[in-house]
């Protein structure tokens, strides 16, 4: 008898009884240590009288986790060693290395077979039929798992809400499931974000600078980090040559609120064209970071990372990378994509090394010619291409972060 999850020991060292039932069946004293370690919930027993007197609950309400049971041994090792998550290994590399790093590391071997039993253990019972015969299937995700939950402990009548993606509605293998909920279902809302914070230039005069405020609105509001990619479009120096006036009044808004902002998020922005920017941007921001483009021996790791298992065997990575000499990570993602997309127009199973040589070396001339274009000699600013020239084009990066006054204050003080 008593609540799950929860034992029971007499003050002189445990109950007898149960140590007798433990020394006959360790079984059983393995099962009770789990039980008090992970407090296995059990509606019927904790909510008795619940379901005794009203068959079950008048109202279920929730925002349940959107989140895909699966097995992420990178993630287990990367707690000890962050390149298992920074370097995004495969499979196979992460299944070599992985004896290497139990031994680097004490303790992290009985650390990763712990998470190993309770991650196989939580999708045996999730994907078990007779625990949810209606997700039978479908790809296991713990917000799906919730739905015919509710229908179980909730009493005849009753009312659940929850909120969830769409993924119910159109999993190609959901139609049993969607039987059941169509049955049920009485409302269905869909909700959208109505402030836009993600579109922030517009075409309407002086519409720009209100959504900039509503985006500072938002980090007093909501803690978190906000990020301004391609920056120079409002952040280029006031008095260019293609200067428009809108612009300008928008960098002096941007200006005027990184002064006023007191929230203890993070902003951080991001430009392929820092000589343009306004000198005075840098004086707002607390670090400023230079990204190169990647060296040959990067390449090499990247084109392995993105082809490794469409390749031929035989292919030497580090020769392959001097085609790509002088592209940015950006540019050999998008060859390596064009790679396998040509392989797979052709319907060829392996990549060959003239395969990926060839498009790399053509989006090297495209580059290369867009180099030439920025240094030419013609007019420094060109308004009609509405950009400026800057000798670091081809993918350099500069990405600048902030620290509001009281956000630093906090952490210092931490």
């Amino acid at each position: 008898p008593g609540s799950p999850g929860r034992t029971y020991k007499s003050p002189k060292g445990g109950d007898p009884v149960q140590n007798k039932l433990f020394e006959q069946f360790p079984r059983l004293k393995f099962v009770n240590n789990l039980t008090a370690q992970h407090r296995f919930h059990h509606w019927e027993l904790a909510f008795a009288d619940v379901f005794a007197e009203c068959g079950g609950f008048d109202l279920v309400l929730g925002n349940p986790p959107w989140v895909k049971v699966e097995w992420e041994e990178g993630g287990v090792l990367g707690d000890r060693n962050p390149t298992f998550v920074l370097r995004k290994h495969l499979a196979t590399e992460i299944t070599a290395l992985r004896d290497e790093t139990f031994q680097r590391y004490a303790g992290l071997q009985e650390e990763w077979l712990r998470e190993l039993g309770e991650a196989e253990a939580t999708q045996a019972f999730l994907n078990a039929r007779q625990n949810y015969p209606l997700l039978a299937g479908q790809q296991t995700n713990l917000y799906k798992c919730f739905l015919p939950q509710a229908w179980m402990i909730g009493r005849e009548g009753g009312v659940a809400g929850f909120l969830h993606p769409e993924g119910v509605y159109d999993d190609p293998k959901g139609g049993l499931f969607r039987e059941a909920l169509y049955s049920r279902l009485r409302a269905h809302f869909q909700f959208q974000n109505e402030k836009r914070l993600d579109g922030l230039i517009t075409k309407f005069m002086g519409e720009t600078a209100a959504k900039l405020r509503l985006i500072f609105d938002a980090t007093r509001q909501t803690r978190g980090l906000y990020f301004f990619d391609e920056f120079d479009a409002i952040g280029s120096q006031r008095g260019l040559a293609n200067d428009v006036g809108e612009i300008r009044r928008v960098l002096n808004s941007f200006l005027q609120m990184i002064e006023q902002d007191r929230s203890h998020s993070l902003i951080v922005s991001a430009t392929n064209h820092p000589g343009i920017l306004d000198a005075a941007l840098f004086r707002r921001f607390d670090d400023v970071l230079h990204y190169e483009l990647p060296d040959e021996q990067q390449v090499a790791q990247l084109l392995k990372a993105r082809l490794g298992r469409r390749m031929a065997g035989g292919v030497r990575w580090e020769a392959l990378a001097k085609a790509a000499a002088g592209l940015s990570c950006a540019d050999i993602v998008q060859a390596a994509n064009e790679a396998l997309k040509e392989a797979l127009i052709h319907d060829r199973q392996r990549l060959g090394k003239a395969d990926v040589e060839t498009i790399l070396l053509e989006r090297r001339k495209i580059i290369d010619r867009l180099n030439r274009w920025d240094a030419s000699p013609q007019p420094h600013c060109r308004k009609q291409a509405g950009h400026c020239s800057h000798p670091e084009r081809g993918g350099r990066r500069m990405s600048f972060r902030i620290r509001t006054p009281r956000a630093w204050d906090t952490w210092h003080r931490r």
